[in-house]
C-alpha cells in the first residue's frame, strides 16, 4: 500500500471494512477492502481500545468497490483530525499512553 512519503501518516481500519494509508494532512493515499477473515486478523493484532471487534460484526470491506466508497467515504469511517473532537483526541491519548506502559511492563517482565 502506498504510504506517506514524509512518514506522518498512519493506518486505519474504517469501520466498513477498508484499510486505509493516510496522509499527515489527512488524505487518504490508498484503500484495500477487507475481507471478514482479514478483518478479524487485524483485530486480533490491535489492542482493544482502539479497535471494538462488534462495530465490525458481518462487515466485508471487500464489497466497497466504487473509487468514492474507497478513497472518499461517508463521514464517520475515517477519524477525525487531531482538534475537530477534543473528547476523541484526549481518549486517543490515553490509550496510546495506556499501550507504551503495558509494552514496557512486558519488556520488564522479560
Amino acid at each position: 500500500m502506498k504510504r506517506d512519503a514524509s512518514g506522518g501518516g498512519f493506518t486505519h481500519l474504517g469501520k466498513d471494512g477498508v484499510l486505509r494509508t493516510i496522509s499527515g494532512n489527512y488524505e487518504v493515499l490508498d484503500a484495500r477492502g477487507l475481507s471478514p477473515e482479514q478483518i478479524n486478523g487485524f483485530l486480533d493484532v490491535m489492542p482493544a481500545e482502539l479497535a471494538r471487534r462488534e462495530d465490525f460484526r458481518d462487515v466485508d470491506g471487500t464489497k466497497v468497490t466504487t473509487q468514492e466508497g474507497l478513497f472518499n467515504p461517508a463521514p464517520g469511517i475515517l477519524p477525525s483530525k487531531p482538534g475537530d473532537n477534543e473528547q476523541e483526541d484526549r481518549a486517543r491519548r490515553e490509550a496510546v499512553e495506556d499501550n507504551q506502559a503495558a509494552y514496557e511492563q512486558s519488556k520488564r517482565n522479560q
